[in-house]
């Protein structure tokens, strides 16, 4: 593993590749997509360097990434004795002309792949009458704990529920 500690474990975070390891759950309505920012979001992001992003629909759209900690140079030695930190941040927005429902829920994975921590963010409902639905940051900073009555950890799932329209439209995730 190299010595850059912080460095972003999801593979395709902003749909640069489409949908390429994201497995969709739930594509209802007129389903996930990606578009170009600002595209129909009408809110540009507070890092220029990202041009793409996750769209949803006016019904329940899920998507998950598991993502396989040693293959990512975690030793288990290093999962198990350092049990480093695992930070988890994630944006969503909704749009000028629609507000959304949006959920984040992470699990880190045993080698079973079992829960062993989970972190579900509180569920935002932004509306656009009462709310500016500008791009926000969900961020938790999870621990990987071991102990004699569960195996260790070796995985981390990353599920993120919507954000869907409260209207019929798109809302930008």
């Amino acid at each position: 593993m190299d010595s850059g500690h912080l460095r972003n474990l999801v593979k395709n975070p902003c749909g640069n590749d489409q949908f390429n390891h994201w497995e969709i759950i739930e594509n209802g309505g007129s389903m996930w997509r990606v578009e170009e920012m600002p595209g129909d979001c009408g809110y540009d992001f507070p890092d220029s360097s990202i041009l793409t992003y996750f769209v949803t629909s006016f019904e329940i759209c899920l998507k998950e990434q598991t993502i396989d900690l040693v293959s990512e140079g975690y030793t288990e030695e290093i999962l198990d004795s350092v049990q480093p930190k695992i930070e988890v941040q994630d944006w969503f927005s909704g749009r000028k002309d629609c507000g959304c429902n949006y959920e984040l829920h992470v699990s880190l994975l045993n080698g079973n792949l079992e829960p062993v921590n989970e972190f579900k963010a509180e569920p935002v409902n932004l509306d656009p009458d009462n709310e500016d639905c500008i791009w926000r940051k969900n961020a938790k900073q999870m621990g990987i704990q071991t102990d004699d009555d569960q195996q260790d950890t070796r995985a981390a799932e990353h599920f993120n529920l919507g954000p869907v329209c409260s209207q019929e439209g798109q809302s930008c995730f």
